[in-house]
Formats: C-alpha cells, structure tokens, sequence
C-alpha cells in the first residue's frame, strides 16, 4: 500500500485528489467517519469525482451532480453505485454507473490506499513501530512534494535526518518506503508516497506532540524539499 495524506488531512464531508502509481485516485471521508479511496472518475461523463463534495456518505459529482455510495455502507455488497440524478429525480440510476473501490486502510497517523485488490495491508506495525515508545500517539507534522522521483525524495530524507537523529530504520515500499528516526525516546516517521506522475510527496508524523517541536520538524521537511527541488530542478 502507498501513502496518501496524513489521516488528519481528510476530516468526515472533505476529500482530496491524489495520484498513485500514476492513477488518479479521489480519497474521501463520510459522515461515518470512514474514509474511501476510489479512481478519480466519474463513470458519467469522467469529470472528477475529487472536484465534487461529499454529502453525509456520499460522493457526488460536481459536473451533473450524481451521486455515488452505497445504500447502505455498513453491509451493503459490491462497488458504489449511482444513487440519484437530480435532473431525473423520479428516474432509476443506471445500473453500470459503478465505481470500483481501491483498498484503504489507516495507519501510522497516515491513510494508505492499495495498487491493487489484494494490496489489503499496510506497513506491519511490528516493522516501523505502528506503537512506538510504549504506545506512544503520534502526531501528525506536514505533508511535502516535489517533482523528483520517490527513491531520489527518500534519499534525500535517510541522508538530512531531523537535528539531533538518526535514520534507524528504512522499510522499502517500491519507490518509495518508511523512514523511522529516533532519538531517545522521540521517533519521527516519513512515509515516501511515489505519485507515479514524475513527483514524489513525504507524509510526516511525530511522537512529540509540542507545538514548538513540530514547527521545528515543519521548516526541517520545506528545507529538506526545497534543496532538493532546488538540485533537481533546471
């Protein structure tokens, strides 16, 4: 599974548009609190589904105003569907106005969405401490990108660690991967989410919840992203 946003970047009614392996993903929270991840399309006339809004456990296009869910989400089998064209109120939805669902899962203070129906699972927390420090929470830092590939942007964080760590443990995804950096009992994690689209971004979380903390770890990833973006760049 790749990361996608940091968990808190997607609150219930908001959604995002993002890209894995190259394919335009929407990524989005109901009222339940349950967040979705499906392509970025609408089987309508292929606007964006990221473009429209959510409306309790629904997704509905900005363009014709379909919207897509299912009847009812917490049993209900199969792909979302088309559940009302307001231009036809009275008319029953097409039946092949479906939308496949990408697999999603949180972890780490992060959404992950899979490349595939049986990419199911995130990193293994026994891997990169999904309960670091005796269960420590962690906090949830920023989110960068950069036009660089994914293997170039984790490099450059395994080799700039915060100020007074030490990359202690790298778990390769693809591309991209997890970084865990630690000192004493602080852990920071970058997450390296490979976009597919020649840009790369890193998903940052903390287990020191201090403001002054965090702000510091904010200006080390925008001066990690811009000498890079700096070196790649012509």
């Amino acid at each position: 599974m790749i990361p996608v946003s940091l968990s808190g970047g997607v609150e219930p009614g908001a959604r995002t548009g993002t890209s894995v392996n190259g394919l335009p993903v929407v990524v989005w929270r109901g009222a339940d609190g349950s967040v979705r991840a499906w392509p970025d399309r609408c089987p309508h006339r292929g606007m964006r589904l990221s473009f429209g809004f959510v409306r309790r456990n629904a997704l509905v296009c900005i363009y014709h105003g379909w919207s897509f869910g299912l009847p009812d989400e917490a049993g209900a089998p199969g792909d979302p569907h088309c559940l009302s064209v307001p231009a036809h109120p009275g008319m029953t939805p097409p039946g092949k106005a479906t939308i496949p669902v990408l697999p999603v899962a949180e972890a780490l203070g992060m959404i992950w969405v899979g490349t595939s129906p049986g990419d199911t699972r995130p990193p293994h927390a026994a891997a990169i401490g999904d309960a670091p420090a005796g269960g420590a929470v962690l906090h949830p830092v920023r989110s960068v990108t950069v036009r660089a590939p994914a293997s170039v942007l984790r490099a450059a964080f395994e080799t700039t660690p915060p100020p007074g760590t030490i990359a202690t443990e790298t778990t390769a995804l693809d591309d991209g991967g997890v970084i865990t950096f630690t000192r004493q009992a602080l852990r920071v994690i970058a997450a390296i989410q490979d976009r597919g689209d020649g840009a790369a971004t890193a998903h940052l979380v903390t287990t020191d919840g201090g403001a002054a903390k965090r702000q510091g770890l904010c200006e080390w990833a925008a001066l990690v992203r811009d000498h890079l973006a700096a070196v790649v760049l012509p």
